[in-house]
């Protein structure tokens, strides 16, 4: 355990510092701010115990300072001043403190209580660390852009495909699946009820399953019937995953949908809904899926969306919507899907004006030629 002690006063220090050891924690310490913040950023301490009253730059410059930075906004900050005024204990706390301290403090409760923190802060990294990880294992495996475009190199249609989390590790994910029949391709693209771990486990989970079977050439409904009966009576109550497979021939797409919201085809600039629904995975093993086939020409553009675009909200919280989407379709509808998607996205945030996006979002376009 490591603690930073940021105390002008050499005899105030000292004492922090016995306390401290007394505990197990390896001690470092800074005069002032300046010197404080650049032991924060070399030493990389488990907690930092930081007196008000400093000289150059007072405590709560250096407080704001170390929790408006990503590198070190999680280390919890301890008070330990000479004045008990409420006013700077409140305006402490709000400014993101720990804990606040009044000296002379008690060895063994501030002890404890810095242990505790620095405990809680290394429990937090730790997890901070596995979620960084499962995030890269998912861009890896299950929202690979290369991976996506190497599966559709021999078929006549081009993706083009737009992912971003809401959080770390997103409960959107795509994957792609070759088929030996004649350069067909299969598309699986889902939303996973929540984010972070537990989404990324059940989508791993998933994968497993599409690895595990052959993908049918013809009826994408056989692998959404094999994932669902996997899934049923594994994931908690309430949870679910809405997804569709297509499987993509030369001139057509077949597609099966469970759960998520129905495609849109672009022809000569006309935006058509594809009304094909069904009902999402994992909610019972008694439901069934069916294939629906739409021809392609040349110039065609396939659309798949997850419900965290239409379904964005602006300040007034208004959605996005469906209509909107479909209107700006077929007004682009003669643009590149490259250059769609940058509309699409545009104008999304346009219309959110500035509001963060509370779902993860995810939008494919394939073109046909």
């Amino acid at each position: 355990m490591k603690a930073l002690i940021i105390e002008d006063q050499g005899d105030s220090r000292d004492i922090i510092q016995f306390g401290l050891q007394m505990f197990g924690f390896e001690v470092h310490t800074a005069e002032n701010g300046l010197y404080g913040m650049i032991e924060i950023y070399q030493y990389e301490p488990d907690v930092v115990l930081l007196e008000l009253n400093l000289p150059f730059t007072d405590g709560f410059a250096v407080l704001r300072q170390i929790k408006k930075d990503l590198r070190s906004a999680m280390i919890p900050v301890m008070i330990i001043t000479s004045s008990g005024e409420p006013i700077l204990q409140h305006e402490a706390f709000a400014a993101g403190a720990a804990d606040y301290l009044i000296k002379p403090v008690d060895l063994e409760i501030f002890g404890a209580r810095a242990r505790v923190m620095a405990d809680r802060y290394q429990l937090a990294k730790g997890r901070q660390a596995d979620i960084r990880a499962a995030s890269l294992l998912q861009k890896k495996f299950l929202t690979s852009i290369p991976q996506l475009l190497d599966a559709f190199r021999n078929s006549k249609i081009t993706p083009e495909l737009f992912n971003q989390p809401a959080t770390d590790i997103s409960g959107d994910f795509f994957y792609p699946k070759p088929i030996r029949h004649k350069n067909a391709v299969g598309f699986f693209f889902a939303d996973t009820c929540g984010h972070g771990l537990a989404a990324g486990l059940i989508s791993m989970r998933i994968l497993s399953g599409i690895e595990t079977v052959d993908s049918p050439s013809q009826h994408p409904s056989e692998l959404l019937h094999f994932i669902n009966s996997d899934l049923v009576g594994i994931l908690p109550p309430g949870t679910f995953v809405a997804a569709l497979y297509c499987i993509f021939h030369e001139n057509h797409v077949i597609l099966s949908n469970a759960g998520q919201p129905a495609p849109i085809i672009i022809r000569e600039n006309n935006a058509t809904l594809i009304e094909q629904y069904g009902n999402p995975l994992a909610i019972s093993e008694n439901v069934t899926f069916d294939d629906f086939t739409i021809p392609l020409k040349s110039g065609d553009k396939f659309i798949l969306y997850t419900d965290g675009l239409i379904e964005a909200t602006n300040p007034e919280d208004q959605d996005y919507g469906l209509q909107r989407l479909l209107n700006l379709c077929s007004a682009g509808g003669d643009h590149s899907a490259k250059k769609l998607t940058q509309t699409i996205l545009e104008d999304l945030r346009l219309f959110c004006a500035g509001k963060p996006f509370d779902d993860d979002l995810s939008l494919a376009i394939f073109t046909a030629s």
